[in-house]
C-alpha cells in the first residue's frame, strides 16, 4: 500500500511538473506575442569566429550584413572583420530580429545562408 502511494504520488508530481512546465511555455509564447514593436530597438552585440574568415570571406560577410542593414533599414555601427562581428544596431523590432536571423549564418562557419537553414 505504500509503495501504491508513492507511485501515486511521484506520477502527481511529473504531471504538475508537466502542468507548470505547459504554463510557462505559454505564458512565454503569450509574453512575445505581446512585445511592443512600436518605437526603436536596440541590439549590441560581438561575436567573434574561429578560425579568423579568409580574406574572401570577409568580404562576402561583410557585403552581406550591408545589404541585409540596408534592406531593413536598419542604422548604427556595424563592424566587420576577420576576426567576427561587433555591431550596435536600431531599427524597427521586426526590422533588428530578421536581420539577427539573416546573419546568423555568417558565424555558424555555413557557407551561406540557405547551408545555415539546412544544416
Amino acid at each position: 500500500m505504500l509503495t501504491l502511494l508513492l507511485l501515486r504520488s511521484s506520477q502527481k508530481e511529473k504531471i504538475e511538473k508537466k502542468s507548470k512546465k505547459e504554463k510557462k511555455s505559454k505564458k512565454e509564447k503569450d509574453d512575445a506575442d505581446s512585445v511592443d514593436k512600436s518605437g526603436v530597438t536596440l541590439l549590441l552585440f560581438y561575436q567573434y569566429v574561429e578560425p579568423p574568415w579568409s580574406p574572401q570571406r570577409h568580404k562576402e560577410a561583410l557585403k552581406h550584413i550591408q545589404n541585409v542593414g540596408d534592406r531593413l533599414e536598419l542604422g548604427g555601427r556595424m563592424r566587420c572583420s576577420r576576426e567576427g562581428l561587433n555591431c550596435t544596431i536600431t531599427g524597427n523590432y521586426d526590422g533588428v530580429r530578421q536581420w539577427t536571423e539573416e546573419v546568423s549564418w555568417l558565424v555558424q562557419g555555413a557557407e551561406s545562408w540557405s547551408e545555415a537553414v539546412d544544416s
